[in-house]
């Protein structure tokens, strides 16, 4: 009986295979291509598709990363079930111990004390030695096989957050149908990691405004965050470029009017490194007088930042 449950724990250990080969195994069963490698890639077109603003092969892109998801977890759940029979090794083993002393005790109780004791004695001896040396075995084997699968299930768990395939990413939101200003704001710093910085006046303002059209912020947070911030601090270009790329859009200024109003100069004044700092560069989107369809987007590059104040309704000029 111990000797048949050794022998099936054995087979199971033995035929084991890797995240990877079981991967490659299940897409060629099912038909799939889900290879790590292809997350891999996909994970590179993203960031080429953030960089060039091509909005559309980021949805695509999207797409791409939910169907991944889909067929990968099919596949993921089967291994991960799959390494349960570990568990079951470590009764099995204890199963062998427990079998092997009372097989000991029972031939000891049943031998006469002549030689056929000694010479079983003997052979018992070094049955059980070797029985030691496998069980030793296996519980080494058991521990890396457990070891090697947790490591596997956390570096998949990393490499979906790290790559946005959560719904609940920044970069999933911003990509989907009902984006907000927030979720754009939020990703920003993914896509331009080291050179944007998205202040809290940015956000709070963000989440006040009703402005209707964030597919058109995004196009403009885009262009400032990429070609502006290339061609001026990078590239060192003259600010008169601005125009050439953000278009009629852009303002570099606020009129001397509506600084020399305490009160209007105040609301351009942001919180930034514990000072307060006057942004007078902006965007300007859509209408005025109407907070669905317009807004402004105040900024200012920073020790080779490009720093984000104020996303949201119009403010106050000394005309309005």
């Amino acid at each position: 009986m111990w000797r048949q449950a050794l022998l099936e724990v054995l087979d199971k250990l033995s035929s084991k295979k890797s995240f990877k080969e079981y991967l490659k195994d299940y897409s060629i069963t099912h038909s799939l291509d889900i290879r790590p490698e292809k997350l891999v890639g996909i994970r590179k077109e993203l960031v080429q598709a953030a960089q060039a603003m091509d909005t559309n092969r980021l949805l695509e892109l999207s797409a791409e990363v939910e169907a991944f998801k889909t067929e990968i977890e099919p596949a993921t759940k089967s291994y991960l079930e799959d390494v349960l029979v570990l568990g079951r090794v470590s009764k099995q083993v204890e199963e062998v111990r427990v079998c092997q002393n009372k097989g000991i005790e029972l031939h000891v109780k049943q031998l006469s004390d002549d030689d056929e004791r000694s010479n079983r004695l003997q052979m018992l001896d070094a049955e059980n030695a070797r029985l030691e040396e496998k069980v030793t075995d296996l519980c080494g084997l058991l521990h890396k096989e457990r070891s090697h699968n947790l490591t596997l299930k956390r570096t998949f768990e990393l490499d979906n957050e790290e790559k946005g395939l959560s719904v609940q990413s920044p970069l999933y939101r911003a990509l989907s149908e009902n984006v907000t200003l927030l979720d754009v704001l939020e990703v920003l710093d993914q896509l331009f990691p080291g050179t944007v910085v998205v202040l809290d006046s940015a956000m709070e303002s963000a989440a006040e405004s009703s402005y209707q059209n964030v597919r058109k912020v995004i196009d403009m947070l885009l262009k400032l965050c990429g070609p502006y911030y290339q061609a001026i601090v990078v590239d060192g270009c003259p600010d008169t470029t601005a125009k050439d790329i953000l278009g009629a859009s852009y303002r570099a200024q606020e009129s001397e009017t509506t600084l020399s109003i305490a009160k209007l100069r105040a609301q351009r004044e942001f919180k930034f490194d514990g000072k307060d700092v006057l942004f007078k560069q902006h965007l300007t989107l859509g209408v005025r007088r109407d907070e669905r369809s317009c807004i402004h987007v105040y900024f200012k590059i920073i020790d080779r930042k490009m720093v984000i104040a104020y996303v949201g309704k119009h403010l106050e000029t000394s005309s309005s």
